[in-house]
């Protein structure tokens, strides 16, 4: 085992999330916050047309997308090849994916997502008009996906849209994941007020144990997600909690958030599930570990838990001390 020193420092996604997906923002398509405040020519959505998507590039994102709708193909398990397969595509599957994710607007299912997700990490203006409707679905899972694909093409959004999303903040205030998607949104597409929106972005992940299992955890996991995005390292005091979850998405979300920190505040927290039963979680711990202390090549959980022995990071805050 490595014995280099912890690397101590914050620093200010993901993505993850990927992504996440996403993690974080899954396959690195999302600008940061320096992109969301590169000029562009901001329009109403409402006066945004899509032309006919070209018939053969039509034919080939509408086979991805059938393989994408199998749940066996698409999960969040095991991911989504057909995620990055379009987005290698490129602005050339735009008009394509605005027709199917039009037609099949009211459908459900996780494949439905990823492909709201995708229109907004193509830096393309043309799919607003659609996420713009799509950011007042009644499904929350829908419209969340959308305003984060809003908020990831922040640059070409015109002031029409973006009043529209302010509104919806007082509708949203009983939602935690609807409410993270909306800050997270406007602090991209309004820069003179993002530091007010990020603020609020924080503060909806809680600094004690309880109230941060309190929230949903499809709630919570897509607010982890979304701060872990947006960089706000500040939440790490109550994703840490999030990170011991047992529900195994809201856990590796986390634990991947953690990672994009590089929070060493974490290690203790990150040990305990070296030797989850879930493989995923056990994957997600180790891979945080590996990011955070910059050894990316010790595997064994003994050889972890001795080194944060050695370090004194081998025990959670409030938890006695284990024997020497």
């Amino acid at each position: 085992m490595r014995t280099d020193h912890v690397a101590g420092a914050w620093f200010g996604l993901f993505s993850v999330v990927a992504v996440v997906a996403v993690p974080v923002a899954a396959c690195g398509g999302a600008p940061s916050d320096s992109d969301a405040n590169t000029p562009a020519t901001p329009s109403d959505p409402s006066t945004l047309a899509v032309a006919p998507p070209d018939p053969a590039e039509l034919q080939a994102v509408t086979t991805i997308v059938g393989e994408m709708r199998d749940p066996h193909r698409c999960n969040r398990l095991t991911g989504c090849p057909g995620h990055l397969a379009l987005m290698q595509r490129g602005p050339l599957a735009v008009p394509a994916l605005v027709a199917i994710v039009t037609e099949h607007r009211r459908a459900d299912g996780y494949w439905l997502e990823m492909l709201i997700d995708l229109l907004g990490q193509l830096d393309d203006a043309r799919p607003l008009p659609l996420l713009g409707e799509l950011a007042m679905d009644p499904r929350w899972g829908i419209r969340v996906a959308a305003i984060r694909a809003i908020g990831r093409l922040a640059r070409h959004v015109g002031p029409a849209l973006a009043e529209r999303l302010a509104q919806s903040l007082a509708a949203a205030e009983a939602d935690t994941a609807w409410q993270a998607a909306l800050h997270f949104a406007l602090a991209r597409i309004d820069p003179t007020h993002r530091e007010l929106h990020h603020k609020a972005l924080a503060a909806l992940i809680p600094r004690e144990r309880a109230a941060v299992e309190a929230i949903p955890n499809p709630m919570l996991d897509v607010t982890i997600s979304l701060c872990g995005e947006a960089r706000l390292p500040e939440t790490a005091i109550g994703i840490r909690f999030a990170a011991l979850s047992t529900n195994r998405f809201v856990s590796v979300t986390a634990a991947q958030t953690l990672a994009v920190f590089r929070d060493t505040g974490a290690i203790p927290y990150l040990l305990t599930r070296l030797e989850d039963p879930n493989p995923g979680i056990r994957r997600a711990a180790l891979a945080a570990l590996q990011e955070i202390t910059g050894n990316r090549d010790e595997t064994r959980p003994d050889a972890w838990r001795t080194w944060a022995k050695r370090y004194h990071l081998d025990t959670l805050p409030g938890a006695p001390a284990p024997s020497p």
